[in-house]
């Protein structure tokens, strides 16, 4: 006599916590978001192009005040102040004269291209304001890395 000897499937529990959108408990698929992360590759240039890269880094900086400039007004027209500091946090950081400076001297010091300098600077300063113990501050950090 032959048994129809069916495969028993081994299941696993897992617990996942996130942000409720409604009370109660979800059972099914879990779709899980994570933030695409940016770094740029490092490149170092030469002594003869660190001047380049200085004018690059100001002329990037120019154009990203003017473009936030704009989304700014856009933001405080279409949805209030609260909505634009956001944006004005950002454009606070373009400003910034130690942020500026301490760019410029990691191209000139470390000859980092001006992409690769900012962002060391931008991820040092993220940092920095994650670990202080001021909750205003420590959301400006997502701020900053936006």
């Amino acid at each position: 006599m032959v048994k129809n000897l069916k495969h028993k499937e081994q299941k696993t529990e897992i617990v996942v916590q996130g942000i409720p959108t409604s009370p109660g408990i979800a059972i099914g698929p879990v779709f899980i978001y994570s933030e695409p992360t940016y770094a740029p590759e490092l490149r170092i240039v030469s002594r003869k192009r660190v001047a380049y890269e200085i004018e690059r880094f100001e002329k990037a900086i120019e154009q990203s005040r003017e473009y936030l400039a704009r989304i700014f007004q856009e933001t405080e027209k279409n949805y209030g102040k609260e909505f634009s500091e956001v944006i004005q946090t950002q454009i606070s950081i373009l400003e910034d004269k130690i942020f500026l400076n301490e760019v410029r001297q990691t191209i000139e010091e470390k000859h980092f291209d001006a992409a690769y300098a900012t962002f060391k600077i931008f991820r040092k300063k993220k940092e920095h304001f994650l670990q202080l113990s001021d909750e205003y501050f420590r959301d400006r950090a997502f701020d900053i890395q936006n």
